[in-house]
């Protein structure tokens, strides 16, 4: 009994904390549910194993999606289609993050930069337009929309 009610009062620190930095309202999640899938790969995936797991793990966007699928399945009222969704919408752009951007530059040194979402944009452009650069505007999008709310914007 004491486990369950410690156990809901850390998620309730840990989500309070997060509102008040402005890490997610609920005004502030789009339609598509990209930048909610953050939110949720932290308070779904976390209950049950540590976000450091799969933070660690480098795989390609079809592996994440059995992954994340194969987490669903062991519990379907856990998450809504919705919230799948956006997970693997999140730990996809991880990897495509890692994939086209670590080659050339650390990951500390990309996350380490605090910059807004317009300079995030120019900077990924930059990038886009160097002659070894082999990132698409889709997928340019979906790295912007990653760093930036993996440094708990919006």
């Amino acid at each position: 009994m004491r486990r369950g009610i410690r156990t809901i009062v850390g998620l309730l620190i840990i989500m309070v904390v997060l509102l008040t930095v402005g890490f997610v309202s609920a005004q502030e999640v789009d339609a598509e549910g990209k930048l909610v899938g953050r939110w949720d790969f932290l308070m779904k995936c976390g209950k049950c194993h540590s976000i450091e797991r799969p933070m660690t793990r480098r795989k390609t966007p079809e592996q994440w999606r059995f992954t994340v699928k194969t987490m669903h399945g062991k519990s379907h009222d856990w998450l809504t289609e919705k919230q799948v969704e956006g997970i693997i919408y999140f730990l996809s752009s991880k990897s495509l993050f890692e994939s086209k951007c670590t080659g050339c530059h650390s990951n500390d040194r990309a996350l380490d930069v605090i910059m807004n979402k317009d300079e995030w944009s120019k900077t990924v452009k930059n990038m886009q337009k160097k002659e070894n650069s082999n990132i698409s505007d889709k997928e340019a999008d979906q790295i912007i929309t990653y760093i930036y709310t993996i440094q708990g914007g919006f």
